[in-house]
């Protein structure tokens, strides 16, 4: 579907001039992929036929990896603990 028209009245109505219909794809990307949201809804959300292309957007954002092994680690240590007593 050709979304040309509709875009370019949206851009004039918003008094926006270099902005891109896929910049807005991919802000939405970026910021699902920094709340932690999975490449496999990304890409699903976005259309995409293969993970490699939605792959861009897990290396945007670190802090959720981060988290994600601090709480791993957490628990592997709190379980180490339990199974000491």
């Amino acid at each position: 579907m050709e979304i040309k028209h509709g875009w370019d009245t949206i851009k004039t109505l918003a008094q926006l001039e270099d902005v891109h219909f896929h910049d807005c794809r991919r802000s939405f990307a970026s910021w699902m992929a920094a709340r932690g949201t999975s490449m496999a809804i990304i890409g699903k959300s976005l259309g995409h036929k293969h993970l490699s292309a939605t792959q861009i957007y897990a290396r945007l954002d670190l802090s959720a990896v981060r988290q994600h092994a601090a709480a791993a680690v957490d628990a592997m240590t709190r379980a180490g603990a339990n199974e000491a007593k």
